[in-house]
């Protein structure tokens, strides 16, 4: 019973992430959230997915009423919501 305590102990010491640890998972949670909070406030509010057949491409909505801009391979056109 004592070697199943001490198992237990040991395995929850190695795989708990330390204090310190946790204040820097802590402070990069609120650097991203800040970050998430500037551009919403900037409007930023892309619509993006994986799409294709194995969903191996970064896909997002754009607004087709404007149409495309650019000439050649370089075409673009407006993220929709902008």
């Amino acid at each position: 019973m004592a070697l199943a305590i001490a198992v237990t102990l040991l395995g929850f010491w190695l795989l708990t992430p330390s204090p310190a640890e946790m204040n820097r998972l802590r402070d990069k949670r609120a650097t991203l959230q800040a970050n998430i909070d500037d551009l919403a406030a900037r409007g930023v509010r892309a619509d993006f997915k994986k799409c294709g057949a194995q969903s191996e491409h970064l896909c997002v909505r754009v607004h087709l009423t404007p149409g495309t801009f650019g000439k050649g391979d370089a075409r673009y056109q407006v993220v929709y919501g902008y």
